[in-house]
């Protein structure tokens, strides 16, 4: 039987010195067993391939042809627990013994990799991919644990700034790109959506795991991964957002199959994909994007 865990984290700092709390692993562990528990999945094979708790274990993107060391560690926890909470504890005593666990680390890895203010990219090369497009992957990291966070509206400016800077460099170094990906939970959000140019949020459709590519305006993809789905969780301050945690419970309960399952989240993630003189365009006038309305 489903087990509601209650998700509320005492905490003694106003900001949560760690990258990801407690009840962002509980939820996920979660979802991992309810989608066992819907689908022919074992618990185990949810957990890699339906969170993104590996990345957070391991520090490094899932691969199904590499997996690192440290998650046979977790398969024998979830073959010794299948607790929900006590298996949500070991995961994250397990994390926080990992130097990039703490988020001031996080923080200064993501400067350090080359990112723009709040934004980095990725670049994906069109052998690789279906479309055969070299394409630039976009990413955001919020570097403010405060009251004001990178997305404040008194902050718009700044992500703008910020995105100019990067294309201005990415037309240097990378003349073949052809394309520009967003896809991200925070499309949802008008403040996000202002930063871009308006013909690429025009653009958004909604984004679902493979094997539901039948549902109208979508497009397929393993979005489980990564924090483009579970980053809706955390709030401004690195705790959890406890009304979207709620509601999450809430649906997860009630879900009777795997398609109701995949939209029990509180915010969907969209995609956006333009052609990247879009960017180019602000980026030769020396101009800001305008605001969408």
């Amino acid at each position: 039987m489903y087990v509601v865990l209650l998700m509320v984290e005492q905490n003694s700092y106003r900001y949560n010195p760690l990258g990801y709390p407690l009840g962002y692993f509980r939820v996920q562990v979660e979802f991992a067993f309810r989608w066992s528990e819907l689908s022919r999945d074992s618990f185990s094979d949810s957990l890699l391939s339906k969170t993104a708790l590996y990345r957070r274990l391991t520090g490094i993107p899932y691969e199904a042809d590499e997996i690192a060391e440290l998650w046979f560690e977790v398969i024998k926890y979830t073959d010794e627990s299948r607790d929900l909470q006590t298996l949500s504890q070991l995961l994250f005593d397990l994390y926080k013994q990992q130097p990039h666990s703490s988020y001031e680390n996080s923080k200064e890895l993501f400067q350090e990799s080359g990112g723009y203010g709040t934004f980095s990219y990725t670049y994906l090369l069109g052998v690789e991919r279906e479309d055969g497009l070299d394409s630039i992957k976009i990413h955001f990291f919020d570097l403010h644990r405060s009251n004001k966070t990178g997305l404040d509206s008194s902050m718009l400016l700044e992500r703008k700034n910020d995105l100019q800077r990067m294309f201005t460099d990415i037309k240097k170094v990378h003349p073949n790109a052809r394309q520009v990906i967003g896809a991200s939970w925070l499309y949802n959000k008008k403040i996000y959506k202002d930063i871009f140019p308006e013909e690429f949020i025009n653009t958004l459709i909604r984004l679902v795991p493979d094997g539901l590519a039948g549902i109208p305006n979508s497009i397929p993809s393993s979005f489980f991964l990564g924090n483009s789905l579970w980053g809706q969780f955390i709030n401004h301050f690195g705790w959890m957002n406890t009304s979207r945690q709620r509601l999450f419970e809430k649906n997860m309960r009630s879900a009777t199959s795997i398609d109701e399952l995949v939209f029990c989240f509180p915010m969907q993630p969209l995609i956006a994909k333009s052609d990247i003189n879009v960017f180019y365009k602000n980026v030769d006038n020396e101009q800001l994007w305008i605001p969408n309305s």
